[in-house]
């Protein structure tokens, strides 16, 4: 066997021990780095989660700035709780419009998203008749329950001049409708 000079003896353990050193660093820097880049990859997950939320966001606000007329004029469509007295009173002047007397007569919580209303209508046949076609035509989803009319006769009225006569007024009608607005929103 042979034997080494110190010299190479000295030299090989050195080498040896600066490879491990190296190698040693090398590992150490790997998993420093590794561990680095998937914090790196969380913290751009996050930040693009955060952003597509910002993106989402910023769409919907414009969204609904854009369609803000669209959506008050879907609104009319309905009637508000707050609104229902606003509309009891539009029904009483549809008697000034048609030349009719339109009374409520009542009204009929019908559950969610349904009121129940009766009116009575007095006048001539042609103005109560006009009177139930614009009830219908309301901006509201509406179904007729139910449309009785009976005549209520003509009186006679002193004309008032000097022969004496009186003249026979025209007939009055009278009409008690009943609708369903399913439209309410409370």
């Amino acid at each position: 066997m042979k034997h080494f000079n110190k010299k190479t003896v000295g030299m090989l353990v050195i080498g040896t021990l600066l490879l491990v050193g190296v190698s040693g660093a090398y590992a150490y820097g790997f998993t420093g780095m590794k561990n680095k880049v998937k914090h790196a990859a969380e913290l751009t997950e996050a930040y693009d989660a955060e952003q597509g939320k910002d993106t989402r966001q910023t769409a919907l606000r414009t969204a609904l700035r854009d369609t803000r007329e669209e959506v008050l004029l879907l609104d009319a469509y309905f009637l508000h709780y707050d609104r229902f007295s606003e509309f009891t009173t539009y029904l009483e002047s549809l008697g000034t419009e048609t030349g009719t007397v339109v009374r409520p007569s009542g009204t009929i919580e019908g559950g969610e998203g349904r009121i129940g209303i009766d009116l009575a209508i007095e006048g001539r046949f042609e103005d109560v008749f006009q009177a139930i076609k614009l009830i219908e035509l309301l901006p509201y989803k509406i179904q007729v329950r139910k449309i009785h009319m009976s005549y209520m006769g003509g009186t006679a009225v002193p004309s008032g001049d000097a022969t004496g006569e009186s003249s026979l007024e025209e007939p009055q009608w009278k009409a008690i409708v009943g609708f369903d607005v399913l439209s309410f929103v409370k």
